[in-house]
């Protein structure tokens, strides 16, 4: 079932960086606009951009298993989507050329302010259209999955029935009486509106996990509804 909302959600953006203290600092100047993922190997940035959907990848090059270089032919390869920017100490004009033969959109020599590469990753986004938050998402009844271009969220049976109940309100509120009714269509054991609470409270922890947002409010006196 597809749906279409303007959405404020954060970019993700994969930081491959071998030292714990320039990840911390990279980690802390950027977690507040952008959902954060970082690893410190080759090994583990491929298990990351199988299995996750990012934006922007920040790839230091000396890494203990191989060259971030090699990362980014991979990226530019398989997902050729995402913004790649190379963080090296390396600044020889002969060192940058070699990082844009590999594909990388931009490069920034160490040491750098956290905030220009928080400049920088903007440009990107914003250059390849990911500032406009508008875009369809849909929710997969039969599987338990919300899908849209950002990632995909497992949702149990339960938190599959909430959210659809929410989506599906005929009116902008969905109150847990209507939650409820919504799961009699499921043939399965009604819940109490503690537990439709809970399962709630489940579904923005998962948001807040892969998107960055906690989309589900309640408004007093009208019910539950989806607000980005």
């Amino acid at each position: 079932m597809a749906y279409n909302l303007n959405m404020e959600i954060k970019p993700s953006i994969l930081i491959v960086e071998d030292d714990a203290r320039v990840t911390g600092i990279i980690v802390d100047g950027l977690e507040k606009d952008y959902i954060i993922d970082s690893c410190k190997t080759c090994s583990e940035a491929y298990n990351k951009l199988a299995n996750k959907n990012f934006q922007v990848a920040c790839l230091d090059i000396g890494l203990p298993d191989g060259n971030g270089l090699e990362i980014c032919r991979h990226i530019k390869t398989k997902h050729p989507d995402i913004k790649v920017i190379v963080l090296s100490k390396k600044s020889l004009i002969q060192d940058r050329l070699e990082v844009f033969k590999t594909g990388a959109d931009d490069y920034l020599p160490k040491p750098f302010f956290v905030d220009e590469l928080n400049a920088r990753i903007n440009n990107l986004l914003h250059r390849k259209g990911e500032a406009s938050k508008s875009f369809e998402y849909n929710l997969d009844l039969s599987k338990g999955r919300f899908i849209c271009k950002y990632g995909t969220i497992p949702l149990t049976k339960s938190e599959t029935i909430t959210l659809h109940a929410i989506l599906n309100s005929s009116t902008k509120y969905a109150t847990v009486e209507r939650i409820i009714r919504n799961y009699s269509t499921y043939s399965i054991k009604l819940p109490s509106q503690d537990a439709v609470k809970v399962t709630i409270s489940r579904i923005n922890i998962k948001f807040k996990k892969y998107l960055g947002v906690s989309p589900l409010r309640n408004k007093y006196g009208f019910g539950y509804y989806l607000k980005f």
